[in-house]
């Protein structure tokens, strides 16, 4: 009885000896604290060297404040109105930058929604489209959306030649005249892309 107890305590010894092993060489495959606070301060600098480059891109006052700038400090802005929405712009761009840059990481499209606020100017239009325009990704898809009437549609078609080379594929959600369109209900007019659509899920 006893013999046979000792046996079975030895072999359980021997079973968490070796799963202790794994763990520990698992464990050797991740950082140190120390490395990834060195990791983290690195990344920051980049997010700021790339953060501040935009910000001077779109013509917004350059911010000084390390909680303004640094990656892991940023809780909100300094700013607010047009100056805001440019600052924002500047900050997901350089974060987006900053993962394109990240080994190892899956990338999702880039989706920018409603990159004109009711209440900015023609030529602040000018100036953010032409920042997305020269600073997309070449590495995943940009998705972006902009609020437009059917009497301005023309300037999307402009945007698009003068700062996408007229390759952005245009969608125009309600025909520019309907408002919250994209969840109306469905009246099978685009029956052949929803087939399209079908086959390449299935």
């Amino acid at each position: 009885m006893n013999i046979q107890l000792i046996h079975d305590i030895r072999y359980k010894l021997g079973v968490l000896s070796n799963e202790k092993i794994t763990i520990e060489n698992s464990l050797k495959g991740f950082k140190t604290e120390e490395e990834v606070q060195k990791s983290r301060i690195s990344k920051s600098k980049e997010f700021e060297r790339l953060f501040l480059g935009y910000i001077d891109d779109l013509g917004v006052k350059t911010l000084k404040e390390d909680r303004y700038i640094s990656l892991y400090n940023i809780s909100a802005f300094p700013s607010q109105g047009v100056e805001l929405h440019k600052t924002v712009l500047a900050y997901n761009f350089a974060l987006n930058k900053l993962i394109e840059k990240t080994d190892g990481i899956h990338r999702f499209p880039f989706m920018l929604d409603a990159i004109f606020k009711e209440d900015i100017e023609q030529s602040n239009k000018n100036a953010i489209i032409e920042f997305i325009g020269k600073n997309k990704p070449n590495d995943t898809q940009l998705l972006l959306s902009i609020a437009e009437t059917k009497e301005n549609e023309k300037s999307i078609h402009e945007y698009n030649e003068k700062y996408f080379n007229g390759m952005a594929k245009l969608i125009c959600i309600g025909e520019g005249v309907r408002e919250r369109a994209f969840l109306t209900q469905y009246d099978g007019s685009m029956e052949v892309y929803l087939d399209e659509t079908l086959n390449i899920i299935n």
